[in-house]
């Protein structure tokens, strides 16, 4: 990135709420503006649009150690997962983005997910809470201090701290300077999380359902991870990549913990039969 461009960027400001005027202007704007040099534009601030970029080889610690002693690591994604961002203006946006590059006024309207406030005070009280996002730091930090109100977010991770992999840009959790044994990454891209499928949630995309009640579902199952030795024991039985969030796989998540912390402590382990998880999903059915 040129210098000129960098420093253009980081005078970036933020402008909210969306009014009218705004809108309007920027959509002139849009309009005389060619589209794929707009999109460019955005592809190197958003992680909605993928821009290839050198893999670094050398290893690092991504994280400060740890300050909160016992607590779980909760690593979450930001683009799709806790708010959606567009080029495009959106009427009732939650926040915009007016960011100058190279004299071009370019605006990002940001959409945030339901229940994104709740869901960061209920996990910052038992996790350490960082959000890692292969977005640019120019665009995501200023999205973070809008959404993180109450300042629960421990730590930011960004593009640079992502590694590419066949062309993709992969979070590899390894680099954390944390025991994968207590991480837990929640995520809507299954590239991301690619290296350590068995610490991750799965969450469906999200874009502008008002109703979406996704970020409830994974907060009841967050509760019951951190009470596990192991998290990637739990996720690796339960083929996180393939599951579907729901109440009735939150019910199988209690059932097959439950079940084993019982059989653990009974003082005749082994007189129960295993519970068979996909068995008992398959019963549920």
């Amino acid at each position: 990135m040129s210098t000129s461009l960098q420093n253009s960027i980081e005078n970036s400001k933020i402008i909210q709420p969306c009014d009218e005027s705004s809108l309007n202007n920027t959509q002139q704007c849009y309009t005389r503006t060619r589209k794929p040099c707009i999109l460019r534009v955005f592809s190197k601030l958003c992680s909605c649009f993928f821009v290839q970029h050198k893999a670094s080889s050398e290893e690092i610690t991504l994280l400060q150690p740890h300050s909160i002693e016992g607590k779980k690591t909760l690593i979450l994604d930001l683009d799709e997962t806790l708010v959606h961002s567009s080029l495009h203006p959106i009427e009732k946006c939650d926040l915009k983005l007016s960011i100058i590059i190279d004299g071009n006024l370019v605006d990002i309207y940001v959409l945030i997910r339901p229940g994104v406030e709740d869901f960061l005070i209920n996990v910052g009280k038992v996790f350490e809470v960082v959000i890692f996002t292969a977005s640019l730091k120019a665009y995501a930090d200023p999205v973070i201090d809008f959404i993180d109100k109450h300042q629960v977010v421990k730590g930011r991770l960004f593009r640079n701290d992502c590694i590419i992999s066949n062309g993709s840009y992969v979070k590899n959790l390894s680099l954390l300077g944390r025991d994968l044994k207590k991480v837990i990454i929640v995520d809507n891209s299954p590239i991301s999380y690619s290296m350590h499928p068995y610490n991750a949630l799965a969450i469906t995309s999200w874009f502008d359902d008002k109703n979406d009640i996704k970020l409830q579902e994974v907060h009841k199952i967050l509760e019951i991870l951190d009470q596990v030795d192991d998290v990637t024991e739990v996720l690796k039985r339960l083929g996180t990549e393939n599951l579907e969030l729901s109440p009735k796989n939150i019910n199988l998540i209690m059932d097959s913990y439950i079940y084993e912390r019982s059989e653990l402590n009974s003082p005749k382990p082994g007189n129960a039969k295993k519970f068979e998880f996909f068995k008992a999903a398959d019963d549920n059915n």
